[in-house]
């Protein structure tokens, strides 16, 4: 196989045949074509996916085309692979938990506090109330009229 063959085969989204695969182990100059083909990211893809897709499906494009991050950056650890579904709902469930009860108990301060509140303004309302009954009945003078005479009640204080 030459290069032309081999560059419009790859252009076209053929698969690779252990031809192409020869030919690109054994080949420098297509190994750098491919190389310098990988190195941007095509329109509409950023270049941190474009990097991390290339060095997935590419392991030898990875040293080449991003010297600057670290490999790790790629590779999930070991804890992280072995996480089920369950693991993620689970640990969802456990910050569902948390945020539900807080808004739980932010209602309730706001509830008690609305309640004294009350509380407060019915004991001013009673005070107010009783001072003003103590004010009328000091200040008139009460009587009570019968067929025959009219006699005085007694001043409350």
């Amino acid at each position: 196989m030459d290069c032309k063959e081999f560059r419009e085969k790859i252009s076209a989204g053929n698969d690779f045949d252990n031809e192409m695969i020869e030919h690109k182990e054994k080949c420098s100059e297509c190994q750098k074509w491919i190389e310098k083909e990988l190195s941007t990211a095509p329109s509409g893809v950023s270049e941190e996916a474009w990097n991390k897709a290339v060095s997935k499906c590419l392991p030898s494009a990875e040293k080449d085309s991003d010297k600057s991050k670290p490999a790790e950056n790629y590779i999930k650890s070991d804890s992280e692979e072995n996480k089920t579904f369950m693991d993620y709902y689970l640990s969802g469930l456990k910050y569902g938990i948390v945020f539900g009860l807080a808004i739980v108990v932010g209602f309730a301060i706001i509830q008690n506090k609305n309640e004294t509140n009350k509380v407060q303004n019915a004991n001013k309302e009673i005070n107010t109330a009783s001072g003003s009954l103590n004010l009328a009945s000091s200040s008139l003078d009460l009587s009570i009229a019968t067929d025959t005479e009219i006699l005085p009640l007694p001043v409350l204080k």
